[in-house]
């Protein structure tokens, strides 16, 4: 059984084989939502991107800025979004806003990098649909 810390083929560790194996999703990802005209946060090592979700405003219908129990005061920008990929592409998002108690960024939604390419191209897809629904970028 090879340990955490010993060589894990070309990588010095376990560790560092995880690294590269995310950054290259992460890479993958932002380079595929980047040709649709979405643009991500710089990454700082972590296995989610933030997803800047702005120019995608005019793409959501109202009903989404309406929260589960029919409040339209506090729902956000990036909290439409998550419920529109939610309900529409099933495909969970974090929207930025919750991590915030008061002004907190709006327009950026928290999507994982997934171990499994066929998510990492669910999510893509998502978007891409939901930049072809309406003339926005």
């Amino acid at each position: 059984m090879i340990k955490a810390t010993e060589n894990y083929g070309e990588f010095p560790d376990f560790y560092a084989y995880v690294a590269d194996d995310i950054n290259k999703r992460a890479h993958y990802v932002i380079s595929e939502l980047a040709k649709i005209g979405i643009s991500c946060s710089k990454r700082e090592g972590t296995y989610y991107i933030l997803i800047d979700v702005s120019p995608l405003a005019l793409c959501l219908e109202e009903r989404y800025y309406t929260t589960f129990d029919g409040n339209q005061e506090d729902c956000f920008l990036d909290r439409a979004i998550m419920r529109k990929l939610a309900l529409e592409h099933q495909v969970g998002l974090f929207p930025l806003s919750m991590f915030f108690l008061g002004d907190g960024p709006r327009n950026y939604v928290r999507a994982s990098i997934n171990r499994r390419n066929e998510d990492n191209y669910i999510l893509i897809e998502a978007f891409r649909l939901l930049v072809s629904q309406k003339d926005v970028i």
